[in-house]
């Protein structure tokens, strides 16, 4: 049996205290205190970014105010917390059991790119409590349980209780010594032996290893290698939008963003309308006079880099994921990163 299809079952709780607010319901792994000025995890990390709206469910806003966590723009707080009950379901994690249980079956659904950096996100990660940025339920309204049951059925993501993607070449050498398997090679080369010639009971049993994690079969992987990562983690939209934008059709590249993003719980129920003001704007993007640097070597990609401007400003991105996607652009289109790339990367067109 190979070392990523077998599977064992376990389930970890996690004990409250009576000092410390215990959200094992909302974010299992994390729990928070509130000192009187802040918020802070109890574990001495930081809060992030993506942290952040839980707390403010939680009731927890001024805190994040006073440590500078939240500036009252981050989310519509009435619509999070009308949202509550839903954001439970849709964001609890399957049971070990019930991944157990999943057999390969064709699935009717196509994967999708949001699909494919989901899987990509969660390869790799520790299965018992793991930390789900929750932008994948806010931003692309993930139900973290479907997908994960749909990634599995299709053959593209399984649970191991080995990790070796995370262990450095030296720790990897030290498996293969051990097994006396030869060392030669980079550290996929030697993954790929291990995996192939170390039954997976001697190996746990070698490395003590009980936790269990995500890991992406070879066609996951092979999945995950067809797509760049981008402005946003749905390239269906980016590519439809910015050819509607390259057409001069503004106002259709604006309702389809705007479509997506109001079917999803950060901006649930709200009604956006094309802004006819910003006419002048979009089009002094397209204007190839506009730039204070224009496209000399790969003047091919000019129309398609300044309509991807266009669509993270109307998107409401800021400069890095305008970066990202200009990077997507070059690398898809074959290009090398000349000065051309250099120029725009670093923001000199932009």
């Amino acid at each position: 049996m190979g070392l990523f299809t077998k599977l064992f079952c376990k389930k970890e709780r996690n004990q409250a205290t009576t000092a410390i607010k215990d959200f094992n319901s909302i974010t299992p792994s994390t729990q928070y205190i509130e000192t009187g000025s802040s918020i802070q995890r109890v574990d001495g990390k930081p809060i992030s970014d993506e942290e952040v709206p839980y707390l403010m469910q939680l009731g927890y806003e001024k805190a994040l105010q006073k440590g500078g966590l939240y500036t009252g723009q981050s989310l519509n707080t009435s619509n999070i917390n009308r949202d509550l009950p839903e954001k439970k379901v849709h964001t609890a994690m399957p049971s070990y059991q019930d991944l157990c249980n999943i057999s390969l079956t064709p699935i009717d659904e196509p994967i999708l790119s949001t699909d494919i950096f989901f899987l990509k996100y969660l390869d790799g990660r520790i299965l018992e409590h793991p930390d789900i940025a929750q932008y994948w339920y806010y931003d692309y309204g993930l139900n973290y349980s479907v997908e994960i049951k749909k990634l599995v059925s299709a053959g593209l993501l399984t649970i191991t209780n080995i990790n070796l993607k995370k262990l450095k070449v030296v720790d990897l050498k030290n498996i293969l010594r051990h097994f006396d398997l030869s060392l030669s090679g980079k550290k996929d080369d030697l993954q790929k032996r291990i995996i192939e010639n170390i039954r997976l009971d001697e190996l746990s049993s070698f490395l003590g290893d009980t936790t269990h994690y995500f890991s992406a079969t070879n066609e996951g992987n092979a999945l995950i290698e067809t797509i760049y990562d981008s402005a946003i983690y749905n390239l269906e939209l980016e590519n439809e939008a910015i050819t509607l934008i390259m057409g001069n059709n503004y106002v259709g590249a604006y309702n389809l963003i705007w479509k997506f993003k109001s079917q999803n719980p950060a901006n649930k129920n709200l009604n956006f309308e094309y802004p006819q003001h910003r006419d002048a704007e979009f089009h002094s993007i397209m204007d190839s006079h506009a730039f204070f640097y224009t496209l000399e070597k790969d003047r091919e990609l000019e129309t398609k880099i300044r309509a991807a401007v266009v669509f993270c400003r109307m998107y409401g991105l800021g400069q890095d994921n305008i970066k990202k996607i200009i990077k997507r652009i070059y690398v898809e289109n074959h290009h090398e990163f000349s000065n051309d790339a250099k120029n725009i990367i670093s923001g000199r067109l932009l």
